[in-house]
């Protein structure tokens, strides 16, 4: 697999725990807190189509990511498990001018979030 490191106010927190997942369909909003109990949401709104995956702590399979190189926020550049769903929606939205798509990924210690989306989900820090 290949990835590169995205940098968001998560990064470089030292422990991230998972607390919740809201789908409204066209909103998603992942919350998750730090090591000192700071509350952070990833937040996604489109209008168009995106696909993500919520794995628990045994998922596999487990990337091969260092956090401490990568942080917990990176995108996927490869991944073949994930290629069908991809296609999937790309073709689904081709001729919007939505592309490119990217793959987007968010670990906690016992999740990790996976999104296919032209947009880039919002990380931020909530108190």
């Amino acid at each position: 697999m290949k990835y590169q490191r995205w940098d968001t106010v998560i990064s470089n927190c030292r422990g991230l725990n998972f607390k919740r997942l809201v789908d409204q369909g066209g909103l998603l909003l992942f919350e998750i807190e730090d090591e000192h109990n700071e509350l952070y949401e990833v937040v996604l709104k489109s209008d168009y189509d995106f696909a993500y995956k919520l794995h628990g702590e045994d998922f596999e399979p487990r990337y091969d990511v260092e956090i401490k190189v990568t942080g917990w926020t990176f995108i996927i550049e490869e991944n073949i498990p994930f290629a069908k769903l991809r296609e999937e929606v790309i073709d689904h939205n081709k001729g919007f001018g939505l592309e490119p798509y990217a793959h987007y990924a968010i670990y906690t210690y016992d999740t990790c979030l996976e999104i296919i989306s032209n947009t880039p989900p919002i990380v931020r820090k909530v108190n």
